[in-house]
């Protein structure tokens, strides 16, 4: 199936280029494990846990 004559689908338009789609996806895979890590340092309970009042 061709939509224009010539040309498959798979084929890039002129000027694309073949690693266009993946580069965003660095810079977005890292701040998505910047931010799992931060959230998973900040859901710890930091130290100890208060002691519990005797009374």
């Amino acid at each position: 199936m061709e939509l224009v004559p010539g040309r498959s689908l798979t084929e890039l338009p002129t000027g694309a280029r073949e690693d266009a789609l993946a580069r965003p996806l660095v810079p977005a895979g890292a701040a998505f494990l910047c931010a799992a890590l931060l959230w998973a340092t900040a859901a710890e309970p930091i130290g100890r846990p208060a002691p519990l009042l005797q009374r």
